[in-house]
């Protein structure tokens, strides 16, 4: 332990028993200060690299975008400036944000908010409010009998309260 905190390797020690231990106590307090600065310094250095320059939809601009091609986020993006990287899946995406081949990735947000809390977790972040927003729908044959049940029981999923508590548990980020 001398040798770690002190420049030479014991050639100057205390003679005396107290002596010794208060620099027995000063070394301890000093590994554990230069561990703590250590610390400090490596999370605001991670800190920065998770807080991405990327807040908001126009911050797309100049930088390279993956979505899925042939998908409403194409044109968006094309909009907004970004340079847009088609992808044939959304995985393909997932992969190359990792890889840090693109800046971001744009896809529904069902889908990339499921992907930050299963197999990104920890690895990404989704920022920004949602923008270009497309709702899905249901669509059922004319004259199909499933349409008024799935109606129905959609109904029933609102008013009892369920709708909220899955649309809570899967989708919180994303507001209303």
């Amino acid at each position: 332990m001398v040798t770690m905190t002190t420049v030479g390797y014991g050639d100057v020690v205390p003679r005396k028993w107290f002596g010794r231990l208060i620099a027995l106590f000063i070394m301890l307090i000093g590994i554990g200060f230069f561990g703590w600065a250590i610390a400090q310094f490596s999370s605001a250095i991670t800190v920065r690299k998770l807080h991405a320059d990327i807040v908001r939809p126009a911050d797309l601009r100049n930088r390279v975008v993956a979505t899925v091609e042939f998908t409403p986020g194409v044109p968006t993006l094309n909009d907004l400036g970004a340079i847009v990287l088609p992808v044939a899946k959304i995985d393909d995406a997932y992969e190359l944000l990792l890889n840090e081949k693109v800046d971001a990735v744009v896809f529904d947000s069902p889908s990339i908010l499921y992907y930050e809390r299963h197999k990104g977790a920890g690895k990404v972040k989704t920022v920004g409010p949602l923008f270009d927003i497309q709702y899905y729908g249901f669509m059922f044959p004319a004259g199909s009998e499933l349409r008024e049940a799935v109606n129905r029981t959609l109904l029933e999923l609102k008013e009892n309260g369920t709708y909220e508590l899955i649309y809570d548990k899967w989708f919180e980020k994303m507001g209303r």
